[in-house]
This record gives C-alpha cells, structure tokens and sequence, in this order.
C-alpha cells in the first residue's frame, strides 16, 4: 500500500485552512503546517515550528498560502529543499526573487502551479472552448464587491487586502479576472488604464482599476475590479459572429443570446469544486510540466506590477 504524500502547508490562514480541509477529500495526504505560533489548531495538520522540523520531515510538496509579501521567499526556501510547488495566487507583489527561484526549480527538477482556481469553473472552460471555435469581437470583465464582507469576523483594515505593503489592492488581489481573461482570449502583451484609492475601505491599497488588457493576437479586452460596491458581481462578457455570451460567476449562469433568443445555462457547482479541481490537476501532474508555471505566472504578474507602478499609488 502506498504511503501518504507528505505535504506541507505554509500559512494556516482562511486558504491553507481550506487548502488543508480539502486536501483529505482528493487523496491520501500526511498534512503539515509550518507555524508561526499564532492561531489555533487546524483539524488533521501537524504543527512544525521551524525549517528544521520541515527538513528532518522531507516533504514532497509545499502549498504556500501565507502572505503574498512573503511567496517567493518563502517558495526558494521549499524549492531547495526539494519540494514541488503549490503558490496560491498572487505568485508576489514585486519580480525581486524571481530568477532565483525559476533557477532553484530548474536545478532541482521541480513541478510549479500558481492557483488561479476560476480555470476550472466549467463556465470559464466553456466560454475559452467557444472562443476558440467562434473568435471573438469584443469582450469585457467585470468584478466588484465590498472588502469589509470578504472576512466578517475580522477587522478588514488589517487584512493584506487593505494594504499596499502587504501586497494588497484590486491590482494583485483581483488577479483572478486578468488571469482568467488570459485563459480565455489569449495571452496579452500589455496592460494600461488607471487604478486608484477612491473609498475608505482600505488603509492604502487602490479600490478601483480600469484596466484594458491588450492581447498579443490584437484587440483588447476592458476588466473594472473595485472593493467598493455594495453590489457583488464577477462576470464576463464578449460576442461572436454567432451570438452574445455572457457568464455570471457569482450565479453560475451562463446567457447565450442567438438569432433573437436567449437561452440560460445553469453550473451546478458548490463553493470547493474549482478548488478540488485544481488540486486534482496538480497532483496529476507532479513531476512535469504544468499550465501556469511560474513561468506563466511570471509573465502575467511582470504586466500588472508594471501597470500598478504606473498608477497613482505605486
């Protein structure tokens, strides 16, 4: 019988929690957790307290959910000693570190995924298959919600979501929708617009981006993230010589307008399947290559810190 993959967990925040509750579901996991010392226990994971304790345990493969500030540190670190990578999303909030960690994971002959869990929403697979068949016009993407929501029992100001330092802001927090535009329309070459501090709900992190991500095959495609609506929303749209598409995220709706008629298409999907997905895709892949490697990953976070540094509050 084979044994459990050791695995280990570094940050046991709202994802590693996640991360560490799903994992049992999927496969057989020895579960580990590199802490702090703050926070309470975590159901099934293993407490360690230092890089010492990881080593003399020798895990195959780290998850690394604790702040995005603190990634690519904390990726070399498991990298050399020789774990296959799991980063949740963003991969950082600057590219200083970058190149060692792609040379650790070269050496080392190691596998890197980083977490864009909405590329298997199978409303965002469908729509890239319909792209792909139809082309496209024009398109555009839309997220908006209330931080203050995000985290119920927590004081949101101190959330990394709130601060600039920590990585946070629309930018890098709401990467997902560049990422999944990415995924759907093709790779992009550039990105311009404007973001901006423009409520109170955050410390100092820009609430607001406008962004027009332009696309390598030509075109572009608009994408609003904001922190500040009371309205919750996540939605992508775009139309074809064929018809009109639009997919709602929140709902799990899919519209197709045609020849006069629309026609609704509803995912039944609860909140974990995308993330059940995602682990399954990476374990099925250990050991070789990945969509959204670091490489990837890489590309499209270089764009939008050059786009962030360009805005008012870099």
């Amino acid at each position: 019988m084979a044994k459990p993959e050791k695995t280990l967990i570094v940050g046991l925040g709202s994802m590693g929690r996640r991360y560490a509750r799903l994992l049992p579901g999927v496969g057989d996991f020895e579960i580990y957790g590199l802490r702090s010392g703050k926070g309470g226990p975590c159901p099934g994971v293993k407490d360690l307290y230092s890089w010492a304790e990881v080593e003399r345990v020798a895990p195959k493969v780290a998850f690394i959910t604790n702040p995005t500030s603190l990634h690519i540190c904390t990726a070399v670190k498991c990298a050399g000693l020789g774990m296959h990578l799991f980063i949740e999303k963003p991969l950082n909030m600057r590219l200083s570190g970058l190149a060692k960690l792609k040379k650790v994971i070269k050496a080392r002959r190691l596998s890197s995924y980083v977490a864009y869990n909405l590329r298997f929403h199978p409303g965002v697979a469908e729509m890239r298959e319909i792209v792909r068949r139809e082309g496209f016009w024009h398109a555009s993407v839309r997220c908006s919600s209330w931080l203050p929501d995000w985290r119920p029992d927590t004081n949101h100001k101190r959330s990394y979501s709130a601060n600039a330092k920590m990585g946070g802001g629309v930018v890098l927090d709401l990467s997902h929708d560049a990422d999944y535009a990415h995924f759907i329309f093709g790779e992009i070459s550039s990105i311009e617009g404007l973001a901006r501090r423009s409520s109170n709900v955050t410390v100092d992190a820009e609430d607001v981006a406008d962004m027009n991500l332009r696309l390598k095959k030509g075109g572009y495609v608009p994408v609003h993230l904001d922190f500040c609506s009371r309205f919750n929303e996540r939605t992508v749209k775009f139309t074809t010589r064929e018809a009109s598409y639009e997919l709602d995220l929140i709902k799990g709706i899919l519209l197709t307008s045609r020849g006069g008629r629309v026609t609704r298409k509803k995912y039944m999907v609860d909140r974990d399947f995308t993330y059940k997905a995602e682990i399954r895709y990476f374990f099925s892949r250990l050991g070789g290559k990945m969509m959204n490697d670091i490489d990837e990953a890489s590309s499209l976070l270089g764009k939008l810190v050059k786009f962030k540094r360009g805005s008012s509050l870099a």
